[in-house]
């Protein structure tokens, strides 16, 4: 019979004498804690329709974690520094279509913003993969505006009103970007990690690896998305080694992690830390499963910059992973597993 979740992992040989944390699981921890971020996930869409409910504008609640890292995964070749100089473009133009509608007509003022808007969207679609970023230019006021004439009552407060909400949207775009890039902020000499599903199966497991000298770095941050967690969950049902070995990953992860929040990283070993990779909301996973990990890889590598590998022992996985320009790290067959 395999053992459950919810009982501790052995520690590795080297960390058997010190092992913190190790009543965590006795607090309650078990498969749920592994597919928290995925339940927080799959709740998403129906949060952010809450938040339209509760008015055009308004911050999100305390509570709405997942609605603050809406989605900004930004298109190939798209880097974080550069997406947020362009926000930082367009806000400070709709603010001075904000702040200069005295002493021009209602109707100029008008075009002003019309014509923000039209540049917004060009840039916003070639910056962005998700389309709400630029959609959210189109607000109900926004059609109102385009019939705005002279005599409309109060046409100059309508335009200011407009282009300052505009301007607080994309504070929160940049916000929420810059919070991507906390999130997986590298010391430097690190590089970052992104085992497949391959090596948590078929390999020693991930707290035995010394990952550093494998990466040839200082440090290494293991990236592990939730694709991975959800295969490794498929594998454990499996009654071959290979699923008692998934079993083993997810207790271990389990253990390690505790109750932190899925992106914040934890300390694996010396010169290792561990975070995950949660899909933002609304994502559409790919129908395979190797594309959708190497799509994830390339939004971690817009965040990130190039210090990004992908760790493999699949060669058909190394062989895609190069063909989008990725750099792999392939793990010695002396860690592999019988």
């Amino acid at each position: 019979m395999r053992v459950g979740l919810d009982q501790a992992p052995p520690a590795p040989v080297a960390q058997r004498k010190q092992a913190p944390g190790s009543d965590r699981l006795a607090q309650g921890l078990s498969r749920r804690s592994i597919a928290v971020a995925h339940r927080q996930d799959q709740a998403t869409p129906g949060k952010l329709r809450a938040l339209q409910r509760r008015g055009v504008g308004d911050p999100p609640a305390p509570c709405d974690h997942w609605i603050e890292m809406e989605d900004v995964r930004l298109r190939l070749g798209i880097t974080a520094d550069s997406a947020l100089d362009s926000l930082r473009s367009l806000r400070l133009q709709a603010g001075n279509v904000a702040a200069g509608g005295g002493g021009i007509a209602p109707e100029r003022h008008r075009d002003e913003y019309l014509a923000w808007v039209e540049t917004a969207e060009v840039q916003l679609r070639s910056l962005f993969a998700a389309p709400d970023v630029w959609r959210k230019l189109y607000t109900d006021r926004y059609w109102h505006l385009r019939e705005l004439t002279s005599d409309t009552p109060r046409p100059y407060p309508l335009v200011d009103m407009e282009a300052r909400w505009q301007v607080t949207r994309l504070e929160r775009l940049a916000e929420r970007l810059r919070q991507a890039q906390q999130f997986f902020e590298l010391p430097a000499g690190s590089v970052a990690v992104v085992p497949d599903t391959n090596v948590f199966a078929h390999y020693r497991r991930f707290d035995e690896i010394r990952w550093p000298e494998l990466a040839g770095a200082k440090q290494v941050r293991l990236v592990v998305p939730l694709l991975v967690l959800d295969e490794l969950d498929k594998l454990s049902y499996k009654s071959r080694s290979g699923g008692e070995r998934a079993a083993g990953a997810l207790r271990a992860l389990a253990w390690l992690r505790g109750d932190s929040l899925p992106e914040a990283p934890v300390h694996v070993r010396e010169g290792t830390t561990l975070q995950f990779l949660v899909d933002p909301p609304g994502h559409q996973r790919r129908a395979n499963s190797d594309d959708e990990l190497l799509t994830r890889v390339e939004d971690l590598v817009a965040v990130v910059g190039e210090e990004v590998r992908v760790a493999t022992g699949d060669y058909g996985m190394h062989v895609r992973a190069r063909a989008r320009g990725l750099r792999c790290l392939t793990l010695p067959e002396e860690l592999r597993l019988p």
